[in-house]
């Protein structure tokens, strides 16, 4: 039996954004499902830099206090995953949505449940919050 795990992954980013204790989340038009803000790592690229580009692209809001959370690997329809997952403040909720959502909520934590979340997406706000 081979233990070798595959050595390709795909590298990304995600975080929790604050703004008056409520989470940023957005609505992916491709498949109806909410997620934290973040995106894949380009090549030579710092973690802190792929935060605030991604956070650009999607919804055009500047971050403050950047700090990293934790890091994990996991795998989804078999693909090897490696997350790098940060929090941050804003001092706007007002949002500039990309072509890839076509929504958005600020997010308490009694409101886990009104929402159909990507993969391991609610597990990591309970945990967060």
């Amino acid at each position: 039996m081979n233990n070798k795990m595959n050595n390709m992954y795909s590298v990304h980013v995600k975080i929790f954004i604050n703004f008056q204790d409520k989470i940023l989340i957005l609505k992916q038009k491709r498949n109806s499902k909410w997620h934290l803000p973040g995106g894949n790592l380009e090549k030579n690229e710092a973690f802190e830099n792929a935060c605030r580009r991604e956070v650009q692209e999607e919804c055009s809001i500047n971050l403050s206090d950047l700090k990293y959370l934790y890091s994990e690997n996991f795998e989804f329809k078999k693909v090897q995953y490696v997350r790098v997952q940060f929090e941050a403040k804003t001092n706007s909720d007002e949002i500039n949505l990309s072509e890839e959502h076509n929504d958005f909520a600020w997010l308490l934590k009694q409101e886990l449940d009104k929402y159909d979340f990507a993969y391991g997406e609610k597990e990591r706000l309970m945990k967060y919050f």
